[in-house]
């Protein structure tokens, strides 16, 4: 039960992260130029929240001299565990008191995995939508969030409800906030916190 707390805990720290995330570019969106900008923000976040702050575990590598200590929270980052294929923008580690470079394939060593869409338009011929194969993709995590953040260019409500559809079956937490001017109602989300 100790474990499951845990991951609630530092779950809700996740959200609530995004949550302040999303409030900065409801109110101040040239601070976000790129996607790295908004990771970069996510991930400063979470580093300095507490649950992540006082959760270090040890970890051991043959690419190390020596065993370090390490955050939780990783940028770009690869899943060891699951497909050592796949990257996501951010990716969080269980928390344990020791990580060894080889971890078994039954460890569950990665547990939230989070993918960050910025500025993206309703998919052409020309240019592909990756949204649905990321929600594909962090649905294999414990917990996985792909966040949809547009201040050029409306989301397309056809691209969104299919969005919504895939994650709501796979179990994702899908979270967007469109702030174009294009929109009808701005901003437009699905953050109750931003709408309150």
């Amino acid at each position: 039960m100790a474990n499951q707390m845990r991951f609630d805990d530092l779950n809700e720290a996740v959200y609530q992260s995004i949550v302040k995330l999303f409030q900065c570019f409801s109110k101040h969106p040239a601070i976000f130029w790129t996607e790295a900008d908004v990771t970069s923000y996510l991930y400063g976040l979470l580093i300095n929240d507490p649950a992540f702050k006082n959760s270090l575990a040890w970890f051991e590598s043959k690419e190390f001299p020596k065993k370090s200590k390490t955050l939780l929270v990783h940028v770009n980052a690869q899943d060891q565990t699951k497909s050592k294929d796949k990257y996501y923008d951010l990716l969080i580690l269980k928390p344990k008191k020791y990580l060894k470079d080889e971890i078994d394939k039954d460890d569950e060593a990665s547990v939230i995995g989070i993918e960050i869409k910025f500025n993206r338009r309703d998919p052409t011929r020309k240019e592909k939508s990756n949204i649905e194969s990321d929600i594909r993709k962090v649905a294999q995590m414990r917990r996985g969030y792909v966040l949809w953040l547009n201040s050029r260019g409306k989301i397309g409500e056809e691209h969104l409800k299919r969005a919504e559809r895939l994650a709501g079956k796979l179990g994702v937490k899908l979270l967007y906030l469109d702030l174009s001017l294009k929109c009808e109602i701005s901003p437009r989300s699905n953050v109750k916190e931003l709408l309150t």
